[in-house]
């Protein structure tokens, strides 16, 4: 994983989350694959805020996750 701003903030909001380094990982590729699969979805604040809200649903447990897009 390359190192940027926004990834170096969005793993500082996972730590403080305390979500683990491959748990961000594994969701960053996620929501990198569904960014790529869809040519109409994936413009930087887009990813962002899918980042964001998918590590406060892991960070809130279940109902979170099952709630998270």
């Amino acid at each position: 994983m390359s190192s940027t701003p926004e990834t170096d903030r969005l793993l500082a909001l996972a730590h403080n989350l305390g979500i683990d380094d491959e748990t961000f990982a594994r969701v960053l590729a996620e929501v990198m694959a569904k960014a790529e699969a869809d040519p109409d979805w994936g413009r930087p604040h887009e990813v962002i805020a899918e980042m964001r809200a998918r590590l406060l649903a892991l960070a809130t447990g279940p109902e979170g996750a099952a709630e998270a897009p």
